[in-house]
Order: C-alpha cells, then sequence, then structure tokens
C-alpha cells in the first residue's frame, strides 16, 4: 500500500473541480482533476455506433492508479494562498 502524503489533500488543490455539492458531502468520486495528463480521449464503440466523450479522471484516480500525480501529490498546487506555505514546504 502506497504511503501518501496526508498535508497535500486533492480538495485543496487549484486543479480539483466539482460541485459544491460534492465538498460538502465528502463525495471524492465527483471530484475531478483538470490536470491536462488526466484527461481521457473520447472512444468509438464499434458494436453499437456511438461515441463516448473524453472525461477528465477523478482526483483519486490520479493519486492511485496513474503516476502523474501519484501519493505523494508532485503535481499538487494550492488552490488558494493560504497554503501556498505547505506547497513550499512540500516541494
Amino acid at each position: 500500500m502506497p504511503e501518501y502524503n496526508k498535508e497535500l489533500k486533492c480538495k485543496d488543490c487549484k486543479y480539483a473541480k466539482g460541485p459544491i455539492t460534492a465538498r460538502i458531502f465528502r463525495e471524492a468520486y465527483f471530484m475531478k482533476c483538470t490536470l491536462p495528463e488526466s484527461w481521457t480521449e473520447e472512444k468509438y464503440d464499434p458494436v453499437f455506433g456511438k461515441t463516448t466523450p473524453g472525461y477528465f479522471n477523478s482526483c483519486g484516480v490520479m493519486r492511485v492508479g496513474y503516476s502523474v500525480c501519484g501519493p505523494e501529490g508532485k503535481k499538487w498546487a494550492p488552490r488558494s494562498s493560504k497554503l501556498i506555505f505547505l506547497a513550499l514546504r512540500n516541494g
């Protein structure tokens, strides 16, 4: 099991986007990572002839499944200036 940097939470990252209800009810699935590396291109399904539109992966997927951000939060950037010292300390 990876060791996460527990100070760097995706909800505090400027790349995390989601509805206000996701923040209120702490629904991690609805928080999307808007880093360019997180974008999944649209895909054509030859069976049904439909094209699935592109989408951003969730923040959890980017921290766990991909090495883009990873458990240590390599691409994490502060959402507000109050968190700038957290970024400097972990950078």
